[in-house]
């Protein structure tokens, strides 16, 4: 079985149902895209993605035991 976990950050936490960490289990040659898809989260509301703490895109290959971190797209004034 290959596990990672999900850091869903600000409101993502709602797509969920489990809160703002959660564990997915994935299968070989998933991608970010994949998390968000099994989460139901649409890839156009993410701004961020870090994959172990690096910056990342939604193409970014998963691997058992990284740690994902989703961060919605936001702006400021």
């Amino acid at each position: 079985m290959k596990v990672i976990r999900v850091f869903l950050h600000n409101f993502l936490d709602t797509y969920s149902g489990q809160g703002p960490e959660t564990e997915l289990e994935i299968l070989d040659g998933w991608q970010v895209r994949d998390v968000l898809a099994a989460i139901g989260i649409e890839p156009e509301i993410i701004g961020v993605v870090l994959v172990n703490k690096k910056l990342a895109d939604k193409d970014t290959e998963i691997k058992a035991n990284d740690r994902v971190d989703l961060y919605p797209l936001f702006g400021g004034g």
